[in-house]
């Protein structure tokens, strides 16, 4: 009839389909009697009585009444469909806990023993670079979660672009070139896509489900976490399973995993928020500088945060990496143990903290925005969805 265009990144079948489910029986009718009117080549304000008025009466027995399940049946078969998602795409977990184990043999190698105190070259500032290194690989490994069927495919070999993004594309693309060849370029393609592509390429099944009432925008984000916090504890674990001896770190080796837990799932949940608001996967690419680039920023790496003018410094607050580092420096440089256990290594260890803003009594603190930073952009994203959902219903 005109009146119900196919949105865009919609199948004609799907967006049928959704019609079907969402409008009223007299309104269905009313485009089964114009569909028919048009087959037969006849104006349908011309058309005979029995077809013309079949949908002009609303009967209030007619009105579309749909139940939704309860939340924690909407989690559990949601959930199921994330753990089957995840268990066919074994060579995608297999390739992400490959890549981990890979950078973290390169930074054990690298940073080879570079905790050891005895050692007559040992550097405070190096101990402290092999931390920087493991949790800057913390937090952009657990933004790689997705699965095949969330994805667009790779474009053909040779078609690698280094436009846009810069060097977020330069490292995107660099790393699948890396494995192509060892699998399918379509699969390659998932492995390194950041977790803040997920949600613009699942949006149009989202849309089309949550607004069909088919579930709720929260038990669908609980049902993304089902999978992604123990898939990101697990790597964490495996991070330090590798490094933590190869670098003789000295630091409460339970601790620096769920450290390095927190500082993965907050900077996951970062990009997943910048990813809810992009329409398109190649919007949320576009993004990829917004999410990763602060995080250093604010992080003290490069530059003091009393440096950073006082208008804008409220944005560390926003940055998982500056508290993720924080924990790991209160971890690893307790008083009088491994690399503090001297007085002269003590007053070392004290001087880096200070630089870098690092109190250890405030670890509680570190922990609690890591959470906050989690849930917070957990919670935004929902919202941005919810409110994108409703518009696609209304539209």
């Amino acid at each position: 009839s005109g009146c119900h265009a196919v949105p865009p990144e919609t199948t004609p079948a799907d967006h049928v389909m959704f019609l079907m489910q969402t409008l009223e029986r007299p309104s269905l009718d009313a485009m089964c009697d114009a569909h028919a009117a048009a087959e037969a080549k006849v104006d349908p304000h011309q058309a005979p009585p029995h077809l013309a008025g079949r949908g002009s009466t609303p009967d209030s027995s007619s009105v579309l009444v749909r139940r939704q399940a309860s939340l924690p049946v909407q989690f559990a078969v949601l959930a199921k469909r994330e753990l089957r998602n995840m268990v066919r795409d074994k060579r995608v977990i297999a390739a992400r806990l490959g890549m981990t184990t890979m950078l973290n043999l390169l930074f054990g190698i690298i940073f080879l023993h570079v905790g050891d105190t005895s050692r007559s070259d040992y550097a405070v500032s190096s101990h402290f670079g092999a931390l920087v290194m493991v949790g800057v690989s913390s937090m952009m490994g657990n933004a790689q979660v997705g699965t095949v069927s969330a994805f667009p495919p790779l474009p053909e070999k040779g078609a690698v672009s280094f436009s846009g993004s810069g060097f977020f594309n330069v490292l995107h693309d660099s790393c699948l070139l890396t494995i192509a060849g060892a699998m399918d370029d379509e699969l390659t393609a998932t492995c390194f896509q950041p977790v803040l592509l997920l949600f613009p390429s699942e949006r149009p099944r989202f849309l089309r489900e949550y607004a069909t009432g088919t579930y709720s925008a929260a038990a669908y984000f609980a049902s993304k976490l089902s999978t992604e916090v123990p898939l990101s504890f697990i790597t964490s674990l495996l991070s330090f399973i590798i490094c933590y001896w190869m670098l003789d770190l000295s630091g409460n080796y339970i601790l620096l995993v769920l450290s390095s837990w927190l500082l993965g799932m907050g900077g996951a949940s970062t990009a997943l928020f910048f990813g809810c608001l992009a329409s398109s996967p190649q919007e949320a690419m576009q993004a990829a500088p917004a999410v990763f680039v602060p995080q250093m920023l604010f992080a003290g790496l490069f530059v003091r945060l009393e440096q950073i003018p006082v208008w804008i410094r409220w944005a560390q607050y926003l940055c998982s990496l500056k508290y993720g580092i924080s924990l790991f420096e209160v971890v690893e440089f307790q008083p009088g143990h491994g690399a503090c256990s001297t007085d002269a290594q003590q007053k070392a260890c004290d001087a880096l903290l200070s630089s870098n803003e690092v109190n250890r009594d405030m670890w509680w603190v570190y922990a609690l925005v890591l959470i906050a930073i989690f849930l917070g952009f957990r919670l935004l994203g929902l919202l941005v969805l919810v409110r994108k959902a409703r518009g696609f219903a209304l539209a």
